[in-house]
C-alpha cells in the first residue's frame, strides 16, 4: 500500500495539479488581449500543447523504467492539461449561444464544422508534431532502435536517469503542492482568482475518475474491441456534469461562494475528467474508418446532451456564456 502511494499516487496527484495549472495558464495568457485570431479563452492552445507532450511521451516512453511514471505523465499530466468537455462547450457557444449574431440560423451549421475542423486538426497536428520532435531528437542522439547495442544501452540509461529525476521531483512536490493549493483556496476564498488553487484540487478527482474509467478500454467484445470505451465514458460523463454545472452556475447568480465553487469544478473536475490528448493518441493508433467512427461517436452524443441539458435551459431562461 505504501509503495503504491509513493510510486504512483503521489506523482499522479502532482501531475494532475501541474496539468490543471498549465491549462489555466494558457487560457489566461490568451485572455489578456483582444482582437485575437481565435476566440479569447479558447481551449485550442491547451489542447495543442498537451497533444505535443502526449506525442513526445509516446517516443520517449518511460514504461521501461517505470510504467507508473508513464501513466502519470500521459494520463495524469497530458490528460489533465487538455480538455474534451470544454471543446464541446465551445461548439455549443458558437452554434447555440451566439446563433442570434448570425444573419440566419443556417450559419450555425458552418460554425459547427469550423470549430470541429479547427480543434480536431490542430490537436492531431500537435500530436504528430510531438511524435516528430521526439523522433528527431532520438535520431540526433543516435539512439534509434536499429542502432548497435551500445546506443541502445545509452538510450536506456538516459530514460532511467530522466525517469528517476522526474519521479523524484513529482513525488517530493506532491504533498507540499497539494497543501499550498488547499491553503490558497481557504485564504483567498473571497477572491475570484482563488478558482486557480480550488480547481487544481478538484482536478485530482477528475484525473482519477478518468484513470479508473480508462481501465475499461478494450473490454468491449467482437467488432467493437478496438473502441476505447473508458475514454469515451470519461469524456461523455464529464460533458454531462459540465452541462449541469453551467446551469447551476447561472442560477446562483448573486451568491459568490457558490459560483466560485461551481466555476472551480467546471475548470477543475470536468476539464480534468475529459481529455483531448488521449483521444488524439487513441485515434492515431486506429485505421481511418475506426478513428472517424470513434471521433463521431465521441463528439455527437456529447454535443447532443449539452443541447438537451443546457439548450433547454437557455431557451426558457437567459443564459450567458462563461
Amino acid at each position: 500500500m505504501i509503495n503504491e502511494i509513493l510510486h504512483f499516487h503521489l506523482p499522479f496527484v502532482c501531475s494532475a495539479i501541474i496539468g490543471n495549472v498549465s491549462r489555466l495558464g494558457l487560457l489566461k495568457i490568451n485572455d489578456l488581449y483582444t482582437h485575437s485570431y481565435t476566440t479569447n479563452s479558447t481551449i485550442l492552445y491547451a489542447n495543442f500543447t498537451a497533444c505535443i507532450f502526449m506525442g513526445f511521451f509516446q517516443i520517449f516512453n518511460f514504461s521501461s523504467y517505470d510504467g507508473n511514471l508513464q501513466v502519470c505523465l500521459t494520463t495524469g499530466y497530458c490528460g489533465t492539461f487538455s480538455s474534451f468537455s470544454t471543446f464541446i462547450y465551445e461548439i455549443f457557444i458558437h452554434t447555440v449561444m451566439r446563433a442570434h449574431l448570425f444573419s440566419n440560423y443556417g450559419c450555425t451549421v458552418s460554425e459547427f464544422f469550423i470549430v470541429n475542423i479547427l480543434e480536431l486538426c490542430v490537436s492531431m497536428g500537435g500530436l504528430k508534431l510531438g511524435l516528430s520532435l521526439a523522433e528527431n531528437i532520438k535520431s540526433l542522439l543516435h539512439i534509434e532502435e536499429k542502432e548497435e547495442e551500445v546506443s541502445s544501452t545509452k538510450y536506456e540509461d538516459l530514460i532511467n536517469k530522466l525517469g528517476y529525476y522526474l519521479k523524484s521531483f513529482l513525488t517530493i512536490l506532491s504533498i507540499p503542492l497539494t497543501i499550498i493549493m488547499l491553503v490558497l483556496s481557504i485564504v483567498y476564498r473571497h477572491n475570484y482568482h482563488s478558482y486557480w488553487p480550488l480547481s487544481s484540487l478538484f482536478s485530482i478527482f477528475g484525473a482519477y475518475a478518468r484513470y479508473y474509467l480508462s481501465k475499461c478500454n478494450g473490454k468491449l467484445k467482437n467488432r467493437w474491441s478496438f473502441f476505447p470505451i473508458g475514454t469515451f465514458l470519461a469524456n461523455y460523463i464529464a460533458t454531462i456534469i459540465l452541462s449541469i454545472l453551467l446551469i447551476l452556475h447561472q442560477r446562483y447568480n448573486s451568491e459568490f461562494t457558490k459560483r466560485l465553487v461551481l466555476y472551480s469544478m467546471i475548470e477543475g473536475l470536468t476539464a480534468a475528467m475529459s481529455t483531448m490528448s488521449t483521444l488524439m493518441n487513441e485515434m492515431n493508433k486506429l485505421s481511418l474508418f475506426k478513428s472517424s467512427l470513434y471521433i463521431f461517436l465521441s463528439v455527437m452524443p456529447s454535443y447532443a446532451m449539452m443541447i438537451i441539458i443546457v439548450g433547454s435551459y437557455k431557451w426558457t431562461n437567459h443564459l450567458h456564456a462563461l
